[in-house]
């Protein structure tokens, strides 16, 4: 028992002595991502060889290989991602996790660039456009509430208190009569 109490020493004494070293390694391993993990994936290593048997432990001090030995148990750590114990005690909470950041800019539909040949106007457009702007204003205001606002000929009944089969029956002749007059730009 005094004997591997004076063996269990000797693992702690050689682990001090190799310590600073062992963190100068890890900084190395780990390279820009020391600060985020470089701590918990020295002291994890230590940890695992300190889990070997105590004859392992103190054949590998005598070799004089605990800090290579260390230090290759934290680059397989670390390299080899997804099955490692590192990975899923440190680092699997935050491999598909993002940042949160309070102030970013929201991008919105206006403030991204315009698709190719958005602001150009086609000829068909144009027959189009001309062709609402001489309707008369309730015509116009089918048009706009139909077509492109999307309202139902319910909504624009109701709003209206325009009979349903009128704004119908109105709408089809509107368009039937732009479709007529712009036919030969298709």
């Amino acid at each position: 028992m005094i004997k591997v109490k004076r063996l269990e020493a000797l693992v702690r004494e050689e682990l001090t002595k190799i310590y600073p070293q062992l963190q100068i390694n890890c900084r190395n391993v780990c390279g820009d991502g020391y600060d985020k993990w470089g701590h918990d994936l020295l002291h994890m290593c230590i940890e695992i060889f300190l889990e070997k048997s105590l004859k392992d432990q103190i054949y590998t001090i005598h070799i004089g290989k605990i800090e290579h030995f260390i230090t290759n148990i934290m680059n397989r750590q670390l390299k080899l991602g997804l099955t490692t114990r590192f990975f899923h005690q440190y680092r699997k909470f935050t491999y598909k996790s993002r940042e949160y950041y309070t102030d970013h800019f929201m991008y919105k539909e206006e403030d991204s660039f315009k698709k190719p040949f958005e602001d150009e106007v086609t000829d068909l457009m144009q027959c189009i456009n001309s062709e609402i702007n001489k309707l008369d204003p309730f015509q116009k205001m089918l048009i706009k509430e139909k077509v492109d606002l999307g309202y139902t000929y319910r909504d624009i009944a109701n709003k209206y208190n325009i009979p349903y089969s009128a704004l119908q029956g109105e709408l089809k002749r509107v368009l039937k009569k732009i479709k007529q007059t712009c036919k030969h730009l298709r």
